[in-house]
């Protein structure tokens, strides 16, 4: 699991235990001169990691990619973020307000970056170098990338748009999955943020929502990633509303979708363990990560959890 502790980009090693659990002891990956702060993003099966470091916690100042984690980190772009790594050494992310992607050979070569649209960020790749993410910042609408390492340069190979832009004020595609399932975030005039999920085809498919009670629904917000479980799994957000009361806003928590269900992820966490606040991201096996909230009497402490939902 790769993050950000004390404002420094981490790393821990978590095995199998139970549903819901505080990460162990964070482990510092460790930055480049100068910096002093970061997180850590993506990391891909080899053990390889891409993050962003920092000079003061707040302003990003260079893309990062460590080879494996306790190896020096090689930077990639001053005033980038590095979001994603899969497995062909391919590295996604953005550069000033530019999508960008970059490839490091195994002895460290950089080529790159690669800036991939008008504006905007890549958030995900697959390792059939699918990329996903959203261009021309500010609004935006949701993009894919095709992208081709031929041994010595990166190329885009083609571009094309994930959702019609038709009468959107924005959408945005947060992850792919390596059948080309992309989930994301949409919103029209006038309403709230929404979640979307289309097929490799870009067929829409279906996210279903809680029913809370007579008085109450919820309305799905944009969904962060998804998995290559079968079906696959979804891992998104959503707002109880009100019926009662015009639809105002009563409550939030992150829902998991799989298939034709949803499962509300507060319902699995029972006190004394940290209550779910930012999760965001799983792998194949349904192992959800993020932060919690502690309960009393340490209310207010954020820790990094896992939550394991088979």
């Amino acid at each position: 699991v790769v993050g950000s502790c004390g404002g420094q980009p981490c790393y821990w090693l978590v095995t199998d235990g139970e549903p819901v659990s505080v990460v162990a002891q964070p482990l510092s990956l460790g930055a480049t001169a100068g910096a002093t702060g970061g997180y850590a993003k993506g990391v891909n099966d080899n053990g390889a990691i891409c993050g962003s470091v920092s000079n003061d916690n707040i302003t990003i100042q260079a893309a990062v990619f460590w080879p494996s984690a306790g190896e020096t980190p090689i930077e990639l772009s001053s005033g980038g973020a590095a979001l994603d790594v899969n497995n062909n050494g391919i590295v996604v992310g953005l550069v000033g307000y530019n999508a960008a992607a970059w490839h490091v050979a195994s002895d460290g070569t950089v080529v790159g970056p690669v800036l991939l649209g008008g504006s905007g960020a890549a958030h995900s790749i697959n390792d059939s170098n699918l990329v996903v993410g959203d261009d021309a910042f500010p609004g935006g609408q949701a993009v894919a990338w095709l992208l081709d390492w031929d041994g010595t340069s990166l190329n885009v190979v083609s571009q094309w748009p994930v959702i019609d832009p038709s009468g959107l004020n924005y959408s945005a595609a947060k992850s792919v999955n390596e059948a080309g399932d992309i989930v994301g975030g949409l919103q029209v005039p006038g309403n709230y943020p929404e979640a979307f999920y289309v097929n490799a085809s870009l067929e829409p498919q279906t996210l279903p929502s809680l029913v809370d009670n007579r008085k109450k629904y919820t309305h799905n917000e944009p969904a962060q990633d998804i998995n290559n479980a079968s079906p696959p799994q979804v891992l998104g957000y959503a707002l109880v509303l009100d019926r009662k009361y015009g639809g105002q806003q009563t409550g939030s928590g992150h829902v998991l979708w799989q298939g034709g269900s949803v499962l509300a992820l507060s319902d699995v966490v029972e006190s004394p363990l940290p209550r779910p606040q930012y999760l965001e991201a799983l792998n194949d096996a349904g192992w959800i990560v993020g932060s919690g909230a502690a309960t009393e009497p340490s209310g207010g402490i954020y820790y990094p959890i896992v939550i394991i939902a088979r």
